[in-house]
């Protein structure tokens, strides 16, 4: 399957892309997608280096670009496995898919949850320890190590789905192509390493905290004793 068409204009909606499969607006430098009606609040919360009047000048060409989408709820991750967004978050390595309905999780408490409450799942060694030499993949109904992304940390678009795993042919043809790109290093584009470094961290601990509130609350119960030994 070929790459997902990505459109820039011209650099002048920068530092956003327009992701025209899924009519996604997406910030390159967080690497998540934004509503249009949120490009306002992005750039204060996520890039407060941004000078306002530039930020209302982006408010209003982008309210001026037709078909993007405006409501999350509408959102669908991919139905088939694509090769990854370039203009996403890199992919995460660590997804975890259910064999039955693909559904991905980064968390086997959710993952196990959702097995148990979609699948009717029921852990085949029961309660008590697991029995040693028993492979853990003959009993889970999920695959791990899946590579996955997703549009936004929040909300619909929270929800993980499955990309190729990138080949170091593939990475280096990626590095390649983001090199032959035009300088656009003035102004808002001048972050240096430590000021990258600094968003990927604060993105980061963004991420982990919404992945806190969205954890469902499991009882040592739900889970059998073994989640205890």
């Amino acid at each position: 399957m070929g790459p997902i068409k990505q459109t820039q204009l011209s650099n002048s909606i920068h530092p956003f892309v327009i992701l025209s499969e899924y009519q996604l607006l997406v910030c390159e430098l967080s690497g998540f997608a934004t509503l249009p009606n949120e490009v306002n609040t992005h750039h204060r919360t996520k890039h407060k280096d941004i000078a306002l009047e530039c930020r209302h000048g982006l408010v209003k060409q982008v309210k001026a670009i037709p078909n993007l989408l405006q409501d999350q709820s509408k959102l669908r991750p991919p139905r088939i496995v694509t090769k990854p967004i370039s203009c996403l978050a890199a992919p995460r390595l660590d997804g975890l898919k259910c064999q039955k309905c693909g559904r991905m999780f980064r968390q086997s408490q959710k993952m196990r949850l959702h097995c148990m409450e979609e699948q009717l799942w029921k852990s085949p060694r029961g309660r008590g320890r697991p029995i040693s030499g028993l492979e853990a993949s003959v009993e889970l109904p999920w695959i791990e190590g899946v590579a996955c992304q997703r549009f936004n940390p929040s909300r619909e678009g929270s929800r993980w789905f499955e990309v190729l795993r990138e080949t170091g042919k593939l990475k280096k043809g990626a590095r390649l192509a983001k090199s032959s790109r035009p300088d656009s290093s003035k102004g808002v584009r001048n972050l240096n390493c430590e000021a990258r470094a600094h968003l990927s961290d604060v993105l980061e601990r963004e991420e982990n905290y919404f992945d806190q509130m969205n954890q469902p609350r499991m009882s040592a119960k739900d889970l059998g004793s073994d989640a205890l030994a």
